[in-house]
Parts: structure tokens; sequence; C-alpha cells
């Protein structure tokens, strides 16, 4: 019977070390693994407009900081709208994503120019008629890969010159790569594209959306908030991109001239999918400013996948000023990491001052998410193993008095049977 209680107490003492040593160890390897990470970071920016402040203030803001943001090491903008939509990829766009560019570049390095241009053509319309899907560098990418193929075939050079001007024009300082394009028409490329920049021949696009405020992009490059004109645009085919927060992302083509200012009107759609951060946005209000994230801005992680959120309130404090108060939280430790309240202008100027908001609100934060911990006085080291700490030793006496009082219970219960349950 002793040495049953033995092997009882034992058993009692391995499992409170199993749950103990692992608790006691917890925060040095959180801390550590916290600060070991060196990926990019995803950053969600999230702001409200109240006391009339209107959605272009919101967007042109947002747009500087996403511009700031990119230039902090490590640091990447998530635009909602690029996560949140009830768009379905079909099969054939995504299986020609994945495989046409690399496919039509080995047919030209097979020597089989006539067979590339086809292929290229044949995807080219079809990303076309899928923009939403395909991304600007990628449509470049093939264009670049249509004109070799003319400019492989005798007699083909003017199709090949056109070709080459399509990607320029929306793609002005395109990087002809000789790793990924034959370099014997390198020096033609760049022919093409001095000539067209040099000929200076530009036009304008008017870009007006239903609702206003949305934020545009023309050629991937945000020019702010709606109702926008983009100007000192090369002539010939763009591409427009139009996103807010709780509508559908869209893409669209426009063609622009020198003899008239082109206008497009896009009316956006509700997005189904964005009704959950709607509705996060609705109550974030209240939780910002709190040392841990709440619900509201905690969703956030879940719902767009990033890392951090820059959320902030934006009211109008004068005619031509906002006034602007900004939180930073880290959704992977839910503290509140850095905050800045000021006033900056609206319109173009505040587009650009919120560029250096950005880099003032990060400042001295450690993008592992980690806070520090309140001064308390001189720092006492500890270097004492677990053994010694007193409270190790008086859990473990409650356990052995617990398997003592056990051990005398089985000892005086002699043989009788305890019913099951």
């Amino acid at each position: 019977m002793q040495n049953a209680f033995i092997r009882t107490a034992s058993g009692f003492l391995l499992s409170l070390l199993s749950l103990l040593l692992p608790l006691a160890l917890a925060p040095q390897a959180a801390a550590q693994g916290a600060g070991d990470e060196a990926e990019e970071i995803k950053v969600a920016i999230i702001l409200i407009g109240q006391d009339g402040a209107e959605r272009a203030d919101e967007t042109m803001l947002t747009a500087g900081m996403r511009r700031g943001l990119r230039n902090i090491e490590r640091l990447d903008d998530e635009h909602p709208a690029d996560i949140l939509t009830d768009h379905q990829q079909s099969d054939e766009v995504y299986a020609a994503i994945q495989e046409e560019p690399n496919a039509i570049a080995q047919l030209l390095a097979d020597g089989q120019a006539r067979q590339a241009e086809a292929q290229a053509a044949a995807a080219l319309e079809l990303f076309e008629d899928n923009l939403i899907d395909v991304k600007r560098s990628m449509l470049a990418d093939v264009y670049t890969l249509l004109g070799v193929a003319q400019c492989l075939q005798r007699g083909r050079r003017e199709d090949c010159r056109a070709t080459f001007q399509r990607v320029v024009i929306f793609r002005e300082h395109f990087y002809y790569d000789i790793e990924r394009y034959p370099a014997r028409f390198e020096n033609f490329f760049n022919e093409v594209q001095t000539d067209l920049i040099d000929g200076n021949i530009r036009g304008a696009v008017e870009i007006v959306t239903d609702p206003p405020g949305a934020e545009v992009f023309v050629d991937g490059r945000s020019i702010g908030a709606s109702p926008a004109v983009a100007e000192s645009l090369l002539v010939g085919d763009h591409y427009l991109t139009v996103k807010a927060i709780g509508f559908e992302k869209q893409i669209l083509r426009v063609t622009v001239e020198d003899s008239y200012q082109a206008t497009a009107d896009v009316v956006l759609e509700t997005s189904r999918s964005a009704l959950q951060i709607t509705q996060l946005i609705e109550d974030m209000p209240g939780e910002l400013g709190e040392p841990l994230t709440g619900l509201s801005i905690g969703g956030v992680k879940t719902l767009l996948m990033v890392r951090q959120v820059v959320a902030g309130v934006v009211t109008p404090s004068g005619d031509d000023r906002l006034a602007v108060h900004l939180y930073l939280y880290d959704l992977r430790t839910r503290h509140l990491l850095s905050e800045l309240e000021v006033t900056v202008s609206r319109g173009e100027e505040g587009l650009i001052e919120a560029e250096e908001l950005i880099a003032e609100l990060y400042d001295g934060v450690d993008l592992s998410g980690v806070v520090a911990a309140p001064d308390l006085g001189p720092e006492i080291e500890d270097n004492d193993p677990i053994y010694v700490k007193w409270w190790f030793w008086t859990a473990i006496a409650v356990v052995v008095g617990g398997g003592i009082a056990i051990g005398a219970a089985v000892a005086s219960g002699g043989g009788e049977q305890l019913p099951n349950g």
C-alpha cells in the first residue's frame, strides 16, 4: 500500500510540473517568438468620419497614409476592398494566370514565334475581359511577350512597335528585363519608350463615382478621392481602379485622347462580403484609446488577415482643416502601440501631410507588437531556478497533502467496492 501511495504522489508531482513549467516559461518564449518575426507586416488603415467629415476626407487621408506605410521597412497596406469581395474567379482565368505567361515565354525560347503570338493574343483577350482578376504587371508582361513574338517575325516590326507602345502607355517606366525577354530587342523597346515619352502627347480623364468619395487609382497609382481628374496621361488605353470600404472593387479600361478630357462614370455595387467590416467600423469608436483591442478592433484581424491596424477618427476643424486622432494597434498582442492627435489640411495638401503622419505614428514602435513594461523602480535580477521559488513548493505541498489524504482514505477504506458514477 505504501508503494502504491508513493507512486500516486509521484504521479501528482509529475503532472503538476508538466503544468507549471510551461506557465513559468511561456512569457519568455512568447516575447522571443514575437521578436524573431522579420517578415512583411500587413496593416489595415480604417478612418471614421464624424461631425460632418465626408467620405472623401477619409479617403484622401487614407491614401496618403498608405504611401507612408510603404516608406517603412517591413510594412505594407491591405485595402479592405481587395479582401472582402463577392466576386468568384473562374477556373479558366485562374489557370491562365498561373500558366500562360511562362508558357508563352517558353514558346519564344523554343523559337515558335507564331504560336507564341497566337497564345499571347488569346491570353490577353481573356485577361482584358476579366480585369478584376489580373494585375497590371501581368498585363504588361504578356503584352511585352506579344511584342517580342511579333518582332521575331519578318515584316512585323511596326506591329511590334505598336505593342511595345501599348505597354509604355500604361506603364510609362516599364523595365525591359533581358532575363525575361530576348536581349536583342532591348534597345528597340527603349527607343520606343523614349520616343513616346519625349513626344509628350498627353490627355486627361475625369473619374466620377456613385457614391462619391471612393479612392481612384490610375494604372495602379492612387490619385485620391472621387470625383478626381487624372492629368498628363499618355494618349491611349489606361486602367482605372475604384475602391471603397463596403463596395465591390471595380476595374475598367478607359481611352485617353489629347483633343478632349475623357469622363468615366462608375456606379459602385454594395458588397455583401463587406457587411461585417462595416458593422465593426460602426462599433469601433467606443474602443479606440483602450490599452487592449476590443471585439470590433480585434475582429479586423480575422476579416482582413492583417497584423496591425491604424484606426482613427476624422472631424472637421474649420473650413479647410481636419482634426485626426490616430491609434496604432497590434492585432497579435492586442496592445495599443501608439497614438497621435493632429490637424491636417483638406484635399491634396492633406494627402501629402498624411504620408508624414505615419512616420510620426510609428516612430519608436517595436514592430513585433511588444509593449514596454511599466517602470517599477530598480530592477532586481532574479536568476533563481524554478525549484527554489516559494510558489513552486507551496503548490507541491498542497498536492502532497492531498496525496497523503487520499492515501489515508484508501488505506482505511479496506476492500469496500465504491459504486460507479
